[in-house]
């Protein structure tokens, strides 16, 4: 949001936002500090929205060349995002995942799910 609803509620100015053309900046913002905190949290979205894209395409190479490395380090980033968004069986299962890879199974299998990992993106046979 540009401005601070609690900001228009406490000066009684408007009861709803006024459109975009009739924008007077101080009229929307008790303070300078105000004003910032409005803008940093626009910055902090667009970064985030930006970040979430890259992490994706770096995901998406990783799988193309099969790089497990990449992969593991990418699904050690999904494992936080699925405790974070409440997918308890897709955090299970990293979890179980990531263990075998850190030491619970045998060296030969450690090294298959670490790098023999491959993923069909595009649902074709080969």
């Amino acid at each position: 949001m540009w401005y601070h609803v609690e900001c228009l509620n406490n000066q009684n100015i408007f009861n709803k936002p006024p459109p975009v053309s009739k924008i007077n900046e101080s009229e929307y913002f008790c303070s300078q500090e105000c004003k910032f905190a409005c803008r940093d949290k626009k910055l902090l979205y667009s970064l985030s929205v930006i970040n979430s894209g890259l992490m994706m395409l770096g995901y998406h190479d990783s799988i193309r060349t099969n790089d497990g490395l990449r992969m593991n380090a990418y699904n050690k980033f999904h494992m936080i995002q699925f405790q974070n968004n409440g997918h308890r069986v897709y955090f299970k299962y990293m979890i179980f995942t990531q263990a075998m890879k850190e030491g619970w199974a045998a060296a030969n299998i450690q090294f298959d799910l670490l790098h023999n990992v491959t993923v069909n993106l595009s649902g074709e046979w080969c």
